[in-house]
């Protein structure tokens, strides 16, 4: 088993915008006489940074574009207009060449209401204490498994009884979430397991791990009932159940599905092996069958879930003011067990770049997440940073 991986931070580099937040009152002007020697040393030092970041071609000064992109950074208050840049560049433009360089820059900044606002989101940044952990597929799959037959099993008993399935907890059910880059297994006995096969990855190799573990079980599995992203191969017209055997028969061109249908019936020949469907109403963008719920972030989300995550340390012990789920394209933010907030972050590209894990932008990325997860509880002191995708596995593989 792949321990999760664990780092506790605050104040990480950011080197990329974050959101505008939305601040009812302005702050107050910050001027150089209010701070002391040391304090107009640290803001500059800051300041110059995230001009240096937004400096994109090392010339020491800033234009048009790359002042729209500073501004929606700096301005905390929301008292900004971006449409008025060409306003703002002409006002900073002390010396009239048509650029804003760095001393114009760092002068504005600590003499204006943005100056202030920049203060006060850098010392809310650093106060904010992050838990930011890489799930290990194994956590994934006992936290997946918690939420199905725990945090959800009222709900989930339901849509198996309409469909005429019999009993969430009847041992001759096994789950199996396929997802796109990995599949996690569970029953509602004592199993779980996860397996580096999905409908996008998969090899001989891992395809035959996942047949021998599942033979090695003898358990009379007598259904096995396969969830999440497989399910969207499927169509509206298709009914709740397909049998794998036709997906895969439709598939004949994808080796994961033929794969997995082919180490399905010999490891377990006497089950009846059907795809949930997941195909959503384009018109209402819901989907189309009621869903079986097993989303590992429910369980983190919940509360009760936090001491599954394995090398979580103390953490799983204090209080967390919010919980963010953080996938390859978003990530999520839940207090309470309720989601607050979502936002897109394409981590699976901004990340892994190349193929590797680009640890400053990790650090920028983390840093982003906190200003968000701020303008949405400004007062939050503590959360915990689930992290799944392609950023995952190249840190598994890293380590």
């Amino acid at each position: 088993m792949a321990p999760a991986l664990v780092q506790q931070t605050s104040g990480a580099a950011a080197k990329s915008p974050a959101p505008v937040a939305t601040v009812k009152a302005p702050a107050p002007v910050m001027t150089k006489a209010a701070l002391v020697e040391p304090e107009i040393d640290f803001y500059k030092k800051s300041i110059l940074a995230t001009f240096n970041k937004h400096d994109t071609n090392g010339d020491g000064i800033i234009d048009r574009e790359e002042m729209l992109a500073l501004l929606r950074i700096l301005d905390q208050t929301g008292s900004l207009k971006h449409d008025g840049v060409d306003t703002m560049l002409a006002a900073l433009d002390r010396n009239g060449d048509g650029f804003v360089d760095t001393e114009e820059f760092v002068e504005w900044v600590l003499q204006s209401n943005v100056g202030a606002a920049f203060q006060h989101h850098e010392e809310h940044l650093a106060a904010l204490v992050e838990t930011h952990v890489f799930l290990s597929p194994h956590d994934e799959a006992i936290m997946e498994r918690f939420t199905l037959f725990d945090v959800r099993k009222e709900q989930n008993s339901k849509v198996l009884a309409d469909l005429g399935l019999g009993d969430l907890t009847d041992p001759g059910l096994l789950v199996m979430s396929v997802g796109s880059s990995s599949t996690q297994a569970y029953d509602a006995r004592d199993f779980t397991a996860s397996f580096h096969v999905g409908t996008k990855v998969s090899s001989k190799d891992r395809i035959k791990e996942l047949r021998v573990a599942l033979t090695q079980r003898k358990v009379p599995y007598s259904r096995v009932l396969l969830l999440n992203s497989i399910g969207y191969l499927l169509e509206l017209s298709d009914p709740c159940l397909v049998p794998l055997s036709e997906l895969a028969s439709k598939r004949k061109d994808s080796a994961s599905i033929v794969g997995l249908h082919a180490a399905l019936v010999e490891a377990l020949p006497k089950a009846a092996l059907h795809v949930f469907n997941r195909s959503k109403d384009p018109a209402t963008k819901r989907y189309k069958y009621a869903q079986l719920s097993n989303d590992f972030s429910e369980a983190l989300a919940c509360g009760r879930g936090l001491h599954l995550c394995s090398h979580a340390g103390t953490v799983a012990e204090q209080v967390q003011d919010a919980i963010v789920d953080w996938g390859g394209n978003s990530f999520k933010v839940y207090v309470n067990g309720k989601r607050i907030g979502t936002e897109l972050m394409d981590a699976n590209t901004f990340l892994c770049e190349g193929g590797v894990l680009d640890q400053d932008r990790l650090a920028q990325a983390i840093r982003d997440i906190k200003g968000f997860v701020l303008r949405l509880l400004p007062d939050a002191k503590r959360i915990f940073i689930a992290q799944t995708g392609k950023a995952r596995e190249l840190a598994m593989n890293q380590k």
